[in-house]
């Protein structure tokens, strides 16, 4: 959750509460979710990341996992909590990180 809070707030020098918008928030749980994804799609995978041929082939496939699901959950994830996102219950936001999930996974499937 730091993390994602730190790419949200990239640029802002002095934390002011005040600065956390609607916006923010997005991003915010659009940092996390997708990287809460990527872990749990790389131990889902479980020895799957052995079978390349060098470390540097692995490296650039997890890379390539990671970018793929930052773009499918902000795909996803931003039409869905556009407006007010202050306004999202604990069902509706379950709802909305389960179908990201879903979608990653399709996507990396699918992926060549």
């Amino acid at each position: 959750m730091n993390h994602a809070l730190v790419e949200a707030l990239d640029g802002v020098e002095t934390f002011d509460p005040q600065c956390i918008t609607d916006d923010v928030i997005v991003d915010t749980m659009i940092g996390y979710l997708s990287e809460s994804i990527f872990l749990q799609m790389i131990m889902d995978s479980g020895k799957a990341w052995n079978k390349a041929d060098t470390p540097g082939q692995a490296m650039r496939a997890e890379t390539e996992l990671r970018e793929l699901v930052k773009v499918v959950v902000d795909k996803f994830m931003a039409p869905k909590l556009s407006g007010n996102v202050r306004a999202v219950n604990r069902q509706q936001m379950a709802q909305i990180e389960r179908q990201s999930i879903i979608d990653a996974w399709k996507e990396w499937e699918a992926y060549q």
